[in-house]
């Protein structure tokens, strides 16, 4: 999505108005975000105002990205599993 189009849904969506040029230097670090512009772009992008600083979307196979395209019944057994993982770990006193 161009930066253009972005700061449009910004601002139809959630009534945040910010430059092209704004977001550009927030975007490279040039600017300081504010908590309200992060909350407006989770709205933009679908996701949480964590996505945004916390995961790299660039990231192949990064263990969020396994939840991408699961029904509930398939991210249950996903969490099961990881429990199971864990009480295996806390049992042995392993990890990794």
């Amino acid at each position: 999505m161009s930066q253009e189009k972005f700061v449009e849904k910004l601002a139809e969506l959630t009534g945040y108005e910010i430059s092209p040029g704004q977001l550009s230097r927030v975007e490279n670090g040039n600017q300081p975000y504010t908590q309200d512009l992060l909350e407006a772009a989770a709205v933009v992008l679908q996701c949480g105002p964590e996505d945004i600083i916390m995961r790299d979307p660039t990231a192949v196979g990064a263990p969020w990205t396994l939840l991408e395209g699961l029904n509930p019944q398939q991210v249950k057994q996903l969490q099961r599993f990881v429990q199971v993982i864990r009480e295996d770990d806390e049992r042995t006193g392993t990890s990794g």
